[in-house]
């Protein structure tokens, strides 16, 4: 039931924190030692923390995952894939 509302408020992505901090840290910090400044890993924070830093607007976090929007993913790939 709470995934079939988080859909329809348009949140079609849903991302672990470990996965979001483990995939796109590095558009952030792109050092091991930069990412060594991040709060601990699998947090809320850490997850925070790179969504604002991003400039990404209008997600949300949940107690253990990342909801984005389809455009937030499709940003985030984009960033990812010029990076690597």
């Amino acid at each position: 039931l709470e995934t079939t509302k988080i859909r329809r408020m348009g949140y079609s992505n849903r991302v672990p924190f470990a996965d979001f901090i483990k995939r796109y840290s590095i558009l952030v910090y792109p050092s091991r030692l930069a990412a060594s400044q991040l709060p601990t890993m699998g947090t809320k924070e850490a997850c925070l923390d790179i969504l604002v830093k991003l400039g990404l607007q209008n997600w949300k976090l949940g107690k253990t995952k990342v909801f984005l929007k389809y455009y937030h993913a499709e940003k985030l790939s984009k960033m990812y894939d010029d990076l690597m």
